[in-house]
Order: C-alpha cells, then structure tokens, then sequence
C-alpha cells in the first residue's frame, strides 16, 4: 500500500496512539507505511484503544468526506453503501467498543430513510453523517 498512493497520507489514530498530545504535529506527514495497523484492522484497533485508557470510540470517515462533493448522485450513493458496508464490518469486531457512523445522501429522502434504517437495524452502525447540500464538481 505504501507507495501507490504518495500525495495521501492518513491522519488520526494510526499516527496519534500512544503518543503525547505535544508530539502529534510531528506525525502529521507521515503515509500509511508509517501508520499503525488500527486503521484498517479492528483488532489492532481494540489494542489501541487499550494503549490509550480508550473504552470506546465513534468511527467516522475522514479520506471518504470528498464523497459527499460526487457530482453522480448513484457513485455517491454506492461509495456510501460500500463505506456503510466496511464500517459495519470493522465495528462488528468489538461493537461496544467501535461505534460505526455511517454516511447518507440526503438528494433522495426516500433512499436516505432507506440507508438510516439498514444502518441502525442491520448493519449495528449508528445513524449517519448526511450530505445535505447540492453535490458540487470536485
């Protein structure tokens, strides 16, 4: 994963664990090579939280908010669906401890009510992060 993709670099827990509040604007340069697993692994993630005195935490998407700028309403409304897919998936490992928030399109009620439920009820995600204005070309 490392060098496919330089211009990105993740922020947040993979780089923040077990670090002093004053030692975190020194890691904020770093690529996913340099970051901790917890990412990506839920396991990892659980063991992080123990590093930290962390009993829980709500999990929101930071590399997916330029999806909510998709100028396709269907390609949103998908990458949504697969973003609700995996966080529903991560949470499930310790769903006391890994809250998933996931992401709704707000374009067509009826689908926003749709995808609200099938987050609450089948997936074990909490409600949702709306997009609630116009797409705009990104």
């Amino acid at each position: 994963m490392g060098g496919s993709c330089p211009a990105v670099s993740w922020r947040g827990g993979g780089f923040a664990t077990g670090k002093d509040p004053k030692e975190l604007a020194a890691n904020q340069s770093g690529g996913y090579e340099e970051a901790r697993p917890s990412g990506w692994d839920p396991a990892e993630r659980v063991k992080d939280q123990e590093i930290d005195g962390v009993e829980g935490e709500i999990l929101y998407t930071t590399l997916g908010m330029f999806l909510f700028h998709l100028t396709d309403v269907e390609l949103q409304w998908a990458s949504f669906r697969a973003y609700n897919d995996w966080v529903a998936e991560f949470s499930s490992y310790a769903p006391k401890r890994l809250i998933g928030l996931g992401l709704i399109a707000m374009q067509d009620m009826d689908e926003a009510r749709q995808t609200c439920f099938k987050c609450r009820e089948t997936r074990g995600v909490a409600s949702g992060r709306e997009a609630t204005s116009r797409p705009v070309s990104v």
